[in-house]
C-alpha cells in the first residue's frame, strides 16, 4: 500500500462520495468512501494503512470500522498497471488500463459492475470485466456503464431503469454488457447520471435516456421519462467535439469553440439569458442554444455538475454558472444561483488546467505560473487575454515581427540578440503564448520534464483544429516582448521553417 500527498495528477473521476485519480505515471489512486468497495482496495487493507495494523481479511476488521481515505492510497497490487482512463459511478469504478482492458470495483447490485450474475457480493478490488476486449473509452453513469471498443461498437450494461443501456427492453437491467445496436462506428461517448451520448464518425450526435427536461435535445420534451433508443439529436452538423452532462442538463462543445446547452434550467446551469422573445418556457430548453456569452472566450473544456456548468478557457480561466447553494461555483455565498456565466474571480492569477464537476462539487487543476518580475506588462498581458480574440493580432505579429527576425538570424551574432538565455532548460511551469503565421499555440510546462504544446490552426474555413504534442522543453525565446518555445526533437521550431 502506497501513500502520496505531493504527487502530480494527471486526471481525477468524482463519484457520489469517492474519487479515483489518475498520477502522471498512470497509476490509480483512491480517495473518499469505500464501503462498497467503490475505491478498488480491501476494507482491511484501508484499515491497514490508517492504523498500521496487518489484518489479512475484512472479517477481522471491528464493527465500527468506517472506510474513509482521506489521502489517495494506492494498492501495490495495481501500481504497475498503466491506467488510460477512469471514471466512478454513484458506488461504483472503472479503471482502463493501456492494453484496452477494463477492470471494475464496488456495488454489485443491478449489474453495474458488468460481471455476470454470478456475481452476488461487493467487490473490493479491480475485476477484469471479461466479455468485452480492445476497449478504448469507457464512462460511468450512476448505476450503470458504457464502454466503446476499437471498432467503433457500444456497450452498456447495469441499470436500465432511465433507458440508458440502449435497448427496447428499459425495464430489464442487464449484468453483462450488451451492444448498443442502434449505433454504429462510433468515435466518441460519455454518459450523464442518468443520460448518454454518442457521437459516430460521420458527426451524428446520439443521446438517449432521461428526457422529461429536454436534455436530449430533440426539439421536443418528451412525455415518456425517457427514450431508450439513441435518436440523432440537433446538434448533428455543428462539429460537436464534446459533451457533459448533468443530471437534468446538457452542455455541448464544438471544435469552433462554441458552447451549447440543453435541458433544465431551473437553477440557471444552461447559461442562457432570457432576454429573446422566443424563449416560452424558461425552465425546459429542448433544442440546444448556444451561450452568448461564452462567445470569443476560447472555452475548451466543459464539465457538469448535478445543476451547475463550468466553462474553461484556453487561457486558464474558469467561468461557472447554474446553482451555487452548496458553493460549488466558486462564488461568494450570497449568490444562491448565477444565470450567467461568471468568471471565478478567486481564481484569477491561478493557471487552472483541468474542470471536473459531480452532483454539488468542483474540482480544478492548477498548474502554477511563475510572475515575471523584469516585465510584469508581459504578465498582465497574457493573463488577461482571450487567443481567439487576439488571433489576428497574433498571425500579424508573426508575419511582420517573428519571420523577419528569423530570416535575420541566419547570422549568429543576430540571432545572439533576440535570444535570451539560448538552451537554458525552464526549471518551473509556465504558460507561454506561441505564435506563428497561420497557428495559434498555447504552451504548458508540466513537472518532471514534460512539457506538452497544443497547436490550434485556422483551415480555410476558419475552423479551429487542435493537436497536442508532448517532449523535452529545450529553450525559451523572448522576441518583440512575447515569449516563444519549442520541444526538443519534436518538429520544426514554433517560429520557422527549418527543423533542427
Amino acid at each position: 500500500m502506497q501513500t502520496d500527498t505531493k504527487r502530480i495528477w494527471r486526471g481525477i473521476a468524482l463519484g457520489k462520495s469517492h474519487a479515483i485519480l489518475q498520477s502522471e505515471e498512470n497509476t490509480a489512486w483512491s480517495v473518499g468512501y469505500g464501503n462498497s468497495g467503490q475505491l478498488g482496495i480491501p476494507l482491511f487493507a484501508i484499515y491497514n494503512a490508517q492504523y498500521k495494523s496487518s489484518y489479512k481479511s475484512d472479517q477481522q476488521l471491528p464493527k465500527d470500522f468506517n472506510p474513509v481515505v482521506r489521502i489517495p492510497l494506492n494498492l501495490s497490487l495495481y501500481s504497475n498497471k498503466k491506467v488510460l482512463k477512469v471514471s466512478c459511478g454513484k458506488y461504483h469504478s472503472l479503471i482502463l488500463t493501456e492494453v484496452n482492458q477494463l477492470f471494475s470495483t464496488g456495488l454489485y447490485t443491478r449489474g453495474r459492475l458488468g460481471l455476470g450474475k454470478d456475481i452476488q457480493a461487493n467487490i473490493t478490488t479491480y475485476c477484469p470485466i471479461p466479455s468485452i476486449k480492445n476497449i478504448v473509452d469507457m464512462s460511468c453513469g450512476n448505476d450503470y456503464s458504457i464502454s466503446l471498443d476499437d471498432k467503433g461498437n457500444v456497450f452498456a450494461w447495469g441499470s436500465n431503469k432511465y433507458g440508458c443501456l440502449g435497448s427496447n427492453n428499459p425495464l430489464y437491467d442487464e449484468w453483462e454488457p450488451v451492444i448498443v445496436s442502434s449505433i454504429t462506428e462510433a468515435i466518441y461517448i460519455v454518459a450523464g447520471p442518468n443520460h448518454c451520448a454518442a457521437i459516430d464518425r460521420q458527426g451524428k450526435v446520439y443521446m438517449w435516456g432521461a428526457a422529461n427536461h429536454g436534455q436530449l435535445g430533440l426539439k421536443t420534451i418528451s412525455n415518456e421519462k425517457f427514450i431508450p433508443i439513441p435518436k440523432v439529436n440537433l446538434l448533428t452538423g455543428k462539429k460537436v467535439a464534446t459533451l457533459a452532462l448533468g443530471k437534468k442538463h446538457t452542455l455541448a462543445l464544438t471544435q469552433n469553440l462554441e458552447v451549447y446547452a440543453c435541458g433544465s434550467n431551473e437553477n440557471g446551469q444552461l447559461g442562457i439569458s432570457f432576454t429573446e422573445p422566443s424563449m416560452i418556457n424558461r425552465n425546459h430548453i429542448s433544442q440546444p442554444i448556444l451561450i452568448q456569452v461564452l462567445l470569443n472566450k476560447g472555452i475548451c473544456k466543459i464539465a457538469c455538475g448535478k445543476n451547475h456548468s463550468c466553462g474553461l478557457s484556453l487561457s486558464g480561466l474558469l467561468y461557472t454558472w447554474g446553482d451555487n447553494r452548496q458553493g460549488q461555483l466558486g462564488h461568494p455565498l450570497e449568490i444562491n444561483s448565477q444565470e450567467i456565466p461568471m468568471m471565478a474571480k478567486n481564481l484569477m492569477g491561478k493557471a487552472i488546467t483541468s474542470v471536473y464537476a459531480w452532483q454539488d462539487y468542483t474540482v480544478m487543476f492548477e498548474s502554477s505560473i511563475p510572475k515575471i518580475e523584469k516585465d510584469k506588462e508581459t504578465f498582465k498581458q497574457w493573463k488577461n487575454s482571450v487567443i481567439l480574440e487576439e488571433q489576428k493580432e497574433l498571425k500579424k505579429f508573426a508575419k511582420k515581427k517573428v519571420l523577419k527576425e528569423i530570416k535575420k538570424s541566419d547570422n549568429q551574432t543576430t540571432k545572439k540578440s533576440f535570444f535570451r538565455n539560448p538552451r537554458k532548460k525552464l526549471q518551473r511551469e509556465e504558460p507561454i503564448l506561441v505564435t506563428k503565421a497561420e497557428k495559434v499555440y498555447k504552451f504548458n510546462r508540466l513537472q518532471g520534464g514534460e512539457s506538452t504544446v497544443t497547436i490550434f490552426k485556422e483551415n480555410a474555413d476558419n475552423e479551429l483544429r487542435t493537436n497536442t504534442i508532448a517532449g523535452t522543453l529545450y529553450e525559451k525565446f523572448w522576441v518583440q516582448k512575447e515569449w516563444f518555445g519549442r520541444i526538443k526533437n519534436n518538429a520544426a521550431l514554433f517560429f520557422g521553417d527549418k527543423e533542427e
